[in-house]
């Protein structure tokens, strides 16, 4: 799977998510580094992954230079491969790159992908008054959902959930062994900002989380 994993910590779900995730012939690093240095020693180390444990700070305001697991609490106690791959997809760059990893975790794993599409209304406010056509918008994340699909080579079904994405991810966390998602793609240098869905799940999510930046996830993520 991954070839080069960072542990930022010595938390035991950390170290057993760790574990599981990492090739055969693979490496685990382990790094206490703050925040601060994460990016550089994750650049120097060649990593293709970091794993950090539960409620860690990590991505509160630290730029994300390759896919970042966040360990759910209590994983470590006898959790075995993940073989249910969640994605939350929405058509953008950042979502491309985590339908892309999660296709081939589930071909090195032997699972299916379970891949979401949230079509996400809003309420008229006062500030924009304007109406939603909710029809459509369902029609556009069917859309979204059947091209998802087809550019999987490997078991896979979808739904569409309309509500909020937050709320949406959360649920689907709860029946996936693993959730994959894009990082906010408006933050600046990939870091996560308050309100996004990806903040929410660092600490909600029910099975651990893998965020995963547009720029280097499809070109530098090495999985077998």
């Amino acid at each position: 799977m991954f070839e080069e994993i960072v542990v930022t910590s010595t938390d035991h779900d950390a170290l057993s998510l760790a574990e599981t995730l990492v090739a055969e012939d693979g490496e685990l690093v382990l790094s206490c580094a703050p925040s601060s240095a994460l990016r550089r020693l994750a650049e120097d180390e060649g990593a293709d992954l970091i794993v950090v444990a539960p409620a860690d700070p990590l991505g509160l305001g630290t730029a994300l230079p390759c896919p970042v697991a966040v360990a759910r609490r209590g994983y470590g106690e006898g959790a075995g491969p993940p073989t249910v791959v969640g994605v939350g997809y929405d058509g953008s760059p950042e979502a491309d790159a985590a339908l892309a990893l999660a296709r081939r975790l589930a071909a090195a794993l032997a699972g299916i992908v379970h891949v979401r599409v949230v079509a996400e209304i809003l309420a008229p406010s006062v500030a924009d008054p304007a109406f939603r056509d909710c029809d459509a918008h369902e029609a556009r994340a069917r859309g979204l959902l059947a091209r998802a699909l087809e550019r999987l080579d490997v078991p896979a079904h979808g739904d569409v959930v309309c509500g909020a994405p937050a709320d949406a991810l959360q649920a689907l966390s709860q029946d996936v062994d693993l959730l994959l998602m894009g990082a906010p793609g408006a933050a600046r240098e990939q870091r996560l900002i308050p309100g996004t869905p990806a903040l929410r799940l660092l600490h909600h999510a029910g099975c651990p989380l893998v965020v995963v930046p547009s720029r280097v996830a499809v070109s530098t993520t090495t999985v077998h």
